[in-house]
């Protein structure tokens, strides 16, 4: 399916940019979305995301949002 580009302000560093890819799988739910977390050279970096053939771009998106949310910030959406 390709990647995902996040831009996102920081507050310690500016502004940053990384990719996620986005790797669609036929052997699981078609309406799941599963991350994959690193186990190294950093463990529990965000290293991709597995999702079910019927998952739209969107979907992804609004995943991403909750995720970063939940993580970064401890807000609940």
């Amino acid at each position: 399916m390709g990647s995902l580009w996040i831009e996102a302000k920081c507050n310690q560093h500016g502004f940053e940019r990384f990719k996620i890819k986005i790797i669609k799988k036929f052997n699981m739910p078609s309406d799941e979305i599963s991350p994959r977390f690193r186990s190294r050279p950093k463990p529990g970096e965000l290293s991709c995301l597995l999702v079910g053939r019927d998952v739209s771009t969107q979907e992804i998106e609004k995943y991403i949002t909750t995720i970063s949310a939940k993580e970064v910030y401890g807000i609940q959406l």
